[in-house]
């Protein structure tokens, strides 16, 4: 059986930099998730509230919707200018 490194995983480096940022600011809780192959999303929490989960479940969807806007940036921009040109005729 082949043994795996966590270090080997193409996430290590940018975990290992969460983590001592995490450190740098003495966080007391933590919220982590990630897809499974399954389609499944694994969730993990250590010392989350209700409301802690709520208020990172809010900024994440604000993180999903910028991605959205800014995926879109050209369309939206293109339908706000063709709905003001139609509410002036």
């Amino acid at each position: 059986m082949a043994s795996y490194l966590i270090s080997d995983a193409p996430y290590a480096s940018w975990l290992s930099e969460v983590l001592a940022t995490l450190e740098e600011h003495k966080i007391s809780q933590l919220a982590i998730a990630a897809p499974l192959p399954t389609g499944e999303v694994f969730t993990g929490y250590f010392g989350m509230s209700m409301m802690d989960k709520a208020l990172i479940a809010t900024n994440i969807q604000a993180d999903a919707t910028m991605d959205v806007v800014c995926a879109n940036g050209q369309r939206i921009q293109q339908a706000w200018e063709d709905n003001i040109e139609d509410s002036e005729d």
